[in-house]
């Protein structure tokens, strides 16, 4: 989930057709994999453009449409993300790291409550 952005994807034709970089990627629940695009999609000029551009071809793929429910997990979840990134690369002694992941989490959430989903 987490090396899943546009950095690391091989792309053809609109299609994904390969991952490179896959250290942090981890398997997860339809909730966590969505939270995960949502966060790393957050800080995206072209966000809501390419947020349905995402669902698009992720609702395609699955066959049915998004369920309103999970999508609103996913929301709460994508802050998330970035707490987890902060506890496994830095620590709260790091003078530098201070104050930047909870305005990262602020930032993330205020995104994703301007977005229409």
């Amino acid at each position: 989930m987490d090396d899943l952005n546009t950095a690391n994807v091989i792309v053809h034709d609109s299609k994904i057709t390969g991952f490179i970089d896959l250290e942090m990627t981890r398997y997860g629940n339809e909730v966590l994999l969505l939270a995960a695009v949502l966060f790393m999609l957050h800080e995206d000029d072209c966000l809501e453009q390419r947020w349905a551009w995402v669902r698009q071809g992720y609702e395609e793929r699955r066959g049915k449409p998004i369920d309103a429910e999970v999508l609103s997990l996913a929301c709460i979840g994508a802050p998330f993300n970035q707490f987890y990134r902060f506890m496994i690369y830095w620590s709260t002694d790091q003078q530098e790291a201070r104050g930047w992941p909870i305005r990262d989490i602020k930032s993330v959430v205020e995104t994703l409550q301007a977005m229409k989903l």
